[in-house]
C-alpha cells in the first residue's frame, strides 16, 4: 500500500477533520496510560481524510469482494457503538493479541499480556477490531480474513488497515509484530455486554464507531 503521508502525533501536516461516526471514548482505563494514549491516537486518525483517502487508493485487498474505495466508504459512514474488554489469554506465552468475538462484533477484546506495547501497534489492533465490526453491520459484502489465522494474510482489509494505522501512528519506522487472534474463547467473553457486567479483574473502554 502506497501511503501519501505519515502522521505522527507530535508533527502532523495540516489534516482535513471530519466528524467521525467512528469515534472512541474511555472509561475506567486510567491505570493505562498508553492504552487512553492509542484511543486518543485513534480518534484522531478517523477524523483525518488521508485515512480514507489510503484505504482507497489502496490496489485491493485479499479476500475482499468489494473495493477499497467501497469499504472506505464504509468505515466512515458505518455507525456502531463499541467497546474495549480487556482479559488475561489462557496462555500468556503465545503472541495474542486479543479475541475475535463473532457473537458480539461490537466488542474488542485485547489481551493484556500483550498489551505493553508501542501505542502506534495498539491502534493498529483496534482499528483492526473495528474493520470487522464495520463488515459484520454491513455483511453483503465480505473483506475479513477468514479465520483465525493471520499468517499470510497480511493484504486482508484488517490486517493491512490496521498496518496502515500504524503507519500513520508511528513516529519511527514501525515494527509489526506476528500477532495471533485467540483460538479459546475468554471466560468472560461470553454473553451480552454492558459496562456494569464486566467483572472487577477487567477494564472496559466504550467505543462509539
Amino acid at each position: 500500500m502506497k501511503i501519501v503521508s505519515r502522521i505522527n502525533h507530535f508533527f502532523c501536516p495540516k489534516r482535513i477533520k471530519l466528524t467521525p461516526l467512528l469515534s472512541v471514548a474511555h472509561d475506567g482505563i486510567g491505570h493505562l496510560p498508553w492504552l487512553v494514549k492509542a484511543v486518543t491516537l485513534t480518534n484522531e486518525l478517523l477524523q483525518n481524510e488521508l485515512f480514507y483517502s489510503n484505504i482507497a487508493a489502496h490496489q485491493g485487498f485479499d479476500m475482499a469482494d468489494t473495493t477499497p474505495d467501497k469499504i472506505a466508504e464504509l468505515i466512515r459512514n458505518t455507525y456502531l457503538k463499541m467497546f474495549v474488554h480487556t482479559y488475561y489469554a489462557s496462555d500468556k506465552m503465545l503472541p495474542i493479541d486479543g479475541f475475535d468475538d463473532h457473537n458480539n462484533p461490537g466488542i474488542i477484546h485485547l489481551n493484556l499480556w500483550t498489551i505493553n506495547r508501542s501505542i502506534a501497534s495498539l491502534c493498529n489492533s483496534l482499528i483492526h477490531a473495528c474493520i470487522h465490526a464495520v463488515n459484520y453491520y454491513n455483511d453483503i459484502y465480505s473483506f475479513g480474513h477468514g479465520d483465525r489465522q493471520l499468517s499470510g494474510k497480511e493484504n486482508t482489509a484488517p490486517c493491512r488497515i490496521g498496518a496502515l494505522a500504524q503507519c500513520m501512528l508511528s513516529v519511527e519506522a514501525p515494527i509489526f509484530s506476528p500477532w495471533e487472534h485467540d483460538p479459546n474463547q475468554p471466560l468472560s467473553a461470553s454473553g451480552i455486554y454492558s459496562p456494569e457486567a464486566v467483572n472487577d479483574f477487567t477494564q472496559s473502554m466504550w467505543i462509539c464507531c
